[in-house]
C-alpha cells in the first residue's frame, strides 16, 4: 500500500546527544545528516527542521504493508524520533508535515509473463500529463520530471535489486565501507524476497500536497493519506489514464470482440483501424508524431476501446498469450486481498 513516507517537523536537535548515542552524521552548508535504524535524517541548523525520511518495510520488518499496519508504524516511528531528539513519549508523527508519500502494489507474476507486460509498457505513451519517460531500461518503465507533482515507477522488482546489487558491488571493490557491506547485505535480501514481483508505483511528491491543502482542504498530516479513499484518488484514478481500462489482446481477438459489439459498421472499422495503426507505430505516441489522429479523435477512440475492455495497445503476435488482465484490474485485487485489511 504505502512504501515510502517523508516528513518535516520544527525541532531542536542536540548534537552532543547523538554522538552519545553513537551517530555519525555528515555536515553540509547548512546542518547535518546521518542515518539511525534505517530512517533518515537531514537537520537544517537555521531553520530547526527536521526532514525525515523513512521506508515502511523496514521500519516495520515486513513486506506487505496494510491498512492496519498504520498505528504501529507511527509507534515504531515516534520511538525512533524520541531517542535522537532525547524526548519520551511525544507523538511526533501525528503533526508532522508530509513531504512525500508513495502508493505501491506488488504484482506476482511469472518471469515470461512479467516481460510480455514490460514490452506493452514500451508501448504507453512518454508523456503523461505533466510526465515524460526518465528512463529506455527493458526491466522498468519510469516517467517523471523535476517539477511534475507526481513520479509514475513500474519495474521489475527484482531486476531492479539484482542492478543496484551490482552497482554496490562495483562501489564496495574501490571502497569498502561499513554502509556499503550494509546496503550489499540488504539488496541480496530484496534479490529474494522480491522474485517475480512486478512494481506499480506512484510518488506523490511535495507540490501535489501542498496543491491537495490549497484546493481541497486536504491537511499534509499522515491520517489523511494512509487510507484506502486516499490510495484510490492518488494511485488507482490517476493511473486509469495511463495503462486504460482494457484488457491486453491480440489484433485478430481484439478484432472479433469488435465486431461482435453493438458498435455500428462504421465504428467498428475506425476502432479496427485505430488498433492497427497503434500497433503499426509501436504505441499510441507513433500515431500522435505521425499526426494520423487529432488528440480528440484518439481520446475518442480509447474511450471507445474502454467500453469494450479492450487496450489500445495490442500484444504482438509472436507472444505466448493472447489475452492478458489490465495491470491497474490486476493491482486492485491484489490490493483488496492484501492491502486493504
Amino acid at each position: 500500500m504505502i512504501d515510502s513516507i517523508n516528513i518535516c517537523i520544527g525541532i531542536q536537535l542536540d548534537r552532543i546527544h547523538l554522538r552519545k548515542l553513537g551517530i555519525t552524521y555528515k555536515r553540509f552548508k547548512n546542518g547535518i545528516e546521518f542515518t539511525y535504524k534505517n530512517v533518515k535524517f537531514v537537520y537544517y541548523i537555521p531553520f530547526k527542521n527536521l526532514s525525515i525520511e523513512t521506508n515502511t518495510h523496514k521500519i516495520l520488518e515486513k513486506i506487505d504493508i496494510t491498512l492496519s499496519d498504520k498505528k504501529i508504524y507511527e509507534e515504531e516511528l515516534n520511538n525512533i524520533i524520541n531517542e535522537i531528539v532525547n524526548s519520551k513519549g511525544i507523538d511526533y508523527v501525528k503533526t508532522a508535515f508530509l513531504t512525500r508519500v508513495d502508493y505501491y502494489i506488488d504484482i506476482t507474476l511469472d518471469e515470461e509473463k512479467l516481460n510480455t507486460y514490460l514490452k506493452l509498457l514500451r508501448e504507453h505513451p512518454n508523456k503523461f500529463k505533466r510526465l515524460k519517460r526518465a528512463n529506455k531500461f527493458k526491466t522498468s518503465s519510469y516517467l517523471s520530471t523535476k517539477k511534475s507533482q507526481k513520479r509514475i515507477n513500474i519495474y521489475d522488482k527484482e531486476k531492479c535489486a539484482k542492478n543496484k546489487l551490482r552497482i554496490t558491488r562495483i562501489e564496495k571493490h574501490y571502497k569498502n565501507s561499513f554502509d556499503l557491506k550494509e546496503k550489499e547485505k540488504s539488496l541480496i535480501i530484496e534479490t529474494e524476497i522480491y522474485k517475480n514481483i512486478f512494481r506499480l508505483e506512484i510518488q506523490v511528491k511535495k507540490s501535489k500536497l501542498k496543491i491537495n491543502k490549497k484546493k481541497n482542504g486536504k491537511g499534509r498530516i499522515l491520517d489523511n493519506y494512509w487510507n484506502e479513499k486516499s490510495m484510490e484518488e492518488e494511485f488507482f484514478s490517476y493511473l486509469e489514464n495511463y495503462l486504460y481500462k482494457g484488457n491486453y489482446y491480440k489484433l485478430s481477438i481484439a478484432f472479433e470482440i469488435i465486431q461482435n459489439s453493438n458498435y455500428t459498421k462504421k465504428w467498428k472499422e475506425k476502432l479496427i483501424n485505430f488498433l492497427i495503426a497503434v500497433s503499426v507505430e509501436s504505441g499510441v505516441d507513433g500515431v500522435k508524431e505521425l499526426k494520423l489522429y487529432s488528440s480528440h479523435t484518439i481520446k475518442t477512440y480509447i474511450e471507445k476501446l474502454n467500453n469494450l475492455k479492450i487496450n489500445p495497445i495490442t500484444i504482438n503476435t509472436e507472444a505466448k498469450y493472447d489475452e492478458l488482465e489490465n495491470l491497474l484490474s490486476l493491482a486492485r485485487k491484489v490490493a483488496e486481498e492484501k492491502y486493504f485489511k
